[in-house]
């Protein structure tokens, strides 16, 4: 029988996974809120934190997803038992969940968990493990290519072109996109002591909607995915 959700009412060091599952819901929550706000209020680069904290939820969750299986099915992280520290195998290696940053990695060691204890996994909870979204594959390993080490969407640094709100362009381009027609826009023109243009940069906020929606749409499902382990298979522990 399905438990309510009681972990979300007790202290993180309470909960069967250690709060990974808690801490991954807060800041899906967070990224949702930004996001809405977003709608109603233009501030520059505002994908790259929203980005970030869907890509930090969806690394969470596949730790929790982990975790919880180790503990519901009683297996041992390695030498360390069900109870030890959390760690992942990575071929002949178990490492630190905590060091483990790369999704792709994370949800290859969770697909494995499943597929090797999915007979058990079906019969000691209702719910039909075997019906989880295909696409979640793709958007893991869409978000790995674009972030593989959680850094991307932090710092400054490699392709900043891609991820800046503002691009070089032209006056030609800039007044291009200026019809009556067209929705305002913003640019931003530097000239000399002569008034002669420098340099021209239009504002372009669009570069990073796709990544940050394969970023929601792998976050949100395993929201459910997290929800459901939680509360059917973990006890709502």
């Amino acid at each position: 029988m399905t438990s309510p959700p009681l972990y979300q009412f007790r202290p993180l060091d309470q909960h069967i996974d250690g709060g990974f599952g808690a801490t991954a819901d807060a800041f899906l929550e967070a990224a949702k809120r930004l996001e809405e706000q977003l709608k109603s209020e233009t501030f520059f680069h505002a994908s790259l934190p929203i980005c970030y904290l869907y890509r930090h939820a969806t690394e969470l969750y596949l730790k929790s997803l982990i975790v919880v299986i180790h503990k519901c099915l009683d297996l041992p992280f390695g030498q360390e038992s069900p109870t030890g520290s959390p760690a992942i195998r990575l071929g002949d290696r178990w490492v630190p969940i905590h060091r483990v940053h790369s999704v792709s990695r994370l949800h290859a060691y969770f697909r494995e968990l499943m597929d090797a204890n999915m007979n058990r996994l079906l019969d000691m909870s209702d719910t039909d493990w075997r019906t989880i979204p295909e696409e979640l594959a793709d958007w893991v390993t869409a978000i790995e290519r674009m972030d593989e080490k959680s850094t991307f969407f932090r710092y400054p640094g490699a392709d900043d072109v891609a991820k800046s709100d503002f691009q070089e362009s032209s006056i030609a381009e800039i007044w291009a996109c200026m019809g009556p027609d067209d929705p305002p826009s913003k640019a931003f023109v530097e000239l000399d002591e002569n008034d002669t243009v420098i340099s021209t940069f239009r504002y372009d906020p669009l570069g990073l909607d796709r990544a940050r929606a394969v970023l929601r749409k792998a976050s949100n499902e395993l929201s459910v995915l997290h929800f459901a382990f939680r509360c059917d298979l973990a006890g709502g522990r």
